[in-house]
């Protein structure tokens, strides 16, 4: 008999949620479960959402701060006092 009660996709996808910080074994079963019960539209566009960040979301080089571009609007600013971060 398995040591969890869920089938193997159920558990995998808890098992991701699991690797988000702050989020534990119970969180991430409700989470998991929320998902389940989405439709696959919503589903579809959970995942995409996910995708779409991965790759289109990046660092700012100058602050870290998140963008889309190589920098972001405020340090891409030229209003902005360059010498400060």
């Amino acid at each position: 008999m398995p040591d969890t009660p869920f089938a193997a996709p159920v558990e995998r996808l808890i098992e991701y949620f699991q690797r988000l910080p702050g989020i534990g074994r119970k969180s991430a079963q409700r989470l998991a479960f929320h998902v389940m019960s989405m439709d696959e539209k919503a589903a579809q566009g959970f995942a995409d959402a996910i995708l779409d960040v991965k790759h289109t979301i990046f660092q700012c080089k100058i602050c870290q701060n998140l963008t889309d571009r190589e920098t972001c609007a405020v340090c891409s600013n030229p209003a902005r006092d360059q010498s400060t971060v």
